[in-house]
């Protein structure tokens, strides 16, 4: 058989004992954390024990709740839910459900139509601002041009008056009065 042409793999000298503490003190920790993070936000902020839902409530204050008439699109949208659940919950109660289902489907007609409701709501008041924007912009272009059509009419209306009065000037010299003032000169006048 023929001989092995590969060449044999270099050897390395064996690894001191500190180079591999090191290694091994390198690996302890978790590969993904950066200062200020934790193993499993790969170096972001440490992550808070609040909820965002828990946040969320407690940014809502009193005032919210007293003004809550107020806010555009809210009273509409809850009035809707209101109805819809007490309908639907009627509804299941006439049906024969029993008060849980009732209640549970009063309670989730009342979420979703009011949610409904409140987006459809803010959607046409986005449409209807992005109308006031555009009518506000014509308005603004009408407003220009017809600020350069009053300038151009008074550029004309002066260019017109001066062409007027150079013209009343030219007939002036023209005339006998002007050019006997200019050469005759009497006994008694002098200038």
């Amino acid at each position: 058989m023929a001989d092995d042409t590969r060449q044999s793999s270099p050897t390395y000298p064996p690894p001191k004992a500190e180079d591999v503490a090191q290694e091994a003190a390198r690996y302890r920790t978790p590969a993904n954390t950066m200062p200020g993070g934790t193993a499993n936000t790969a170096g972001g902020e440490k992550l808070d024990d609040e909820s965002m839902l828990t946040k969320a409530v407690k940014m809502i204050t009193w005032e919210d709740w007293k003004n809550i008439g107020r806010m555009p699109c809210a009273k509409d949208s809850l009035m809707t839910g209101i109805l819809s659940g007490f309908v639907m919950g009627g509804m299941m109660g006439l049906v024969g459900r029993n008060v849980w289902t009732a209640c549970n489907v009063s309670v989730g007609a009342f979420m979703l139509s009011s949610t409904g409701g409140y987006t459809y709501c803010q959607y046409r008041r986005s449409i209807e601002r992005d109308g006031l924007r555009q009518v506000q912009a014509v308005a603004a272009a009408k407003k220009a041009e017809h600020e350069e059509k009053r300038r151009k009419a008074i550029a004309k209306r002066k260019e017109e008056e001066r062409i007027i009065k150079e013209k009343l000037e030219e007939e002036r010299r023209k005339s006998w009065s002007y050019w006997a003032s200019r050469n005759l000169k009497f006994w008694g006048s002098e200038k």
